[in-house]
């Protein structure tokens, strides 16, 4: 079980990335590293991260398990009581109904809050940042998961390292919001069963299993009647915990302005179907400097483009609904690449990240909210 602040149950309420399947190298490579995890560094006893001269990076070295992220966030939360609240959204999901014993039933769907608990944290610009509603785009929570561990660990007030004084600030001036691993069941049958396997784990009858909670927001929801796709809308809108849970982040926190929603893979940069002038204005220069960001890691060049994807997706629900600066992410050239690649694509992941939370940085400047 996650160590967790509850939080109340919430009221009742462009281009399509293509299909081929890429070869595996091995299965064992997607089965947990180790049972535990050690922090990379002592124990810190104040607000601030026990750092040294530098900025710290490096923290996760291959792919996670469900399991293992859940280890990995207990740590940090009992390291970082002053800057890390994991909060339950009330919601579970079906549960895992794969091979491996040890992991089967449902998962509490969580999300962490990072930064200092002041008084006006809710008058910040909040920004809300997740990965891996598509259970096999495995990079994606190795990213959050680094993400997370550099915005803490690299918490210092008191540090004149500019480095690190730029990622305190990030804290000090946002709202943050991460969800490391938004469909966990089908990422465990991904790890220990299918590494294919896309949806969720519901389960439909007849032998089929699964909804794909990118076709499942409520925004131009569309029916499906063939449970076998791997593009199933569900049963209707917002019908599955997973989708539940991420609009509960929203609703619960009025406060962000920016989603961004991380899936692979493509190397893409896409912005929702149908904004406004003005808008599109502020997506050329957002994404034009998360892809600088990127391009600067290793050379790779991401594309900008409005996404196709516009039945009952995340980035078109959250901008036409919630008025908010939403972007899907496609990372990289496959949906599970050899491990050594999957770090490269995280680094670069982790760099379009941070450069999404210095724009809400400046856009809270702008509007005279930072």
């Amino acid at each position: 079980m996650f160590i967790r602040q509850d939080s109340p149950q919430p009221q009742a309420p462009v281009r399509v990335a293509p299909q081929p399947q890429p070869k595996v190298e091995t299965e064992a490579k997607l089965a947990p590293v180790s049972d535990q995890y050690e922090p990379s560094l002592p124990m810190n006893e104040s607000v601030s991260g026990p750092m040294g001269a530098s900025f710290q990076e490096g923290f996760v070295e291959g792919y996670l398990t469900p399991s293992e992220i859940e280890v990995r966030v207990n740590s940090l939360a009992e390291e970082f009581p002053n800057l890390l609240e994991v909060i339950d959204t009330g919601i579970d999901s079906h549960g895992y109904d794969g091979k491996n014993p040890d992991i089967q039933g449902p998962e509490d769907l969580v999300y962490l809050r990072l930064g200092p608990k002041d008084s006006d944290r809710d008058s910040k610009v909040g920004i809300f940042q997740y990965a891996a509603p598509h259970a096999r785009e495995r990079v994606n929570p190795m990213t959050m998961m680094e993400l997370t561990e550099q915005l803490l660990r690299n918490y210092d007030p008191e540090s004149t390292d500019p480095a690190i004084q730029a990622n305190t600030e990030l804290l000090d001036d946002l709202d943050v919001f991460v969800a490391i691993n938004t469909n966990p069941d089908g990422h465990n049958f991904s790890a220990f069963d299918e590494p294919m396997w896309r949806k969720n784990r519901k389960p439909l009858g007849n032998g089929e299993y699964g909804v794909d909670i990118n076709r499942n927001y409520p925004y131009q929801w569309e029916v499906s009647d063939k449970p076998a796709s791997q593009t199933f809308s569900g049963a209707g809108p917002a019908s599955e915990p997973e989708t539940q849970a991420l609009l509960h982040v929203v609703d619960k926190h009025p406060n962000i302005k920016f989603v961004v929603d991380w899936h692979s893979y493509g190397e893409e940069i896409r912005r929702p179907m149908g904004t406004s002038a003005e808008d599109n204005q502020f997506y050329d220069k957002m994404h034009g400097r998360v892809d600088s960001a990127i391009k600067a890691v290793a050379g790779n060049d991401y594309e900008t483009v409005v996404s196709q994807v516009t039945k009952g997706s995340s980035d078109d629900h959250f901008y036409h609904v919630d008025n908010i600066f939403s972007t899907v992410m496609e990372t990289g050239e496959e949906f599970i690449p050899p491990e050594n690649e999957a770090l490269v694509v995280m680094q670069e992941s982790v760099a379009g990240a941070r450069e999404f939370l210095e724009v809400a940085q400046d856009y809270a400047e702008d509007t005279g909210r930072a």
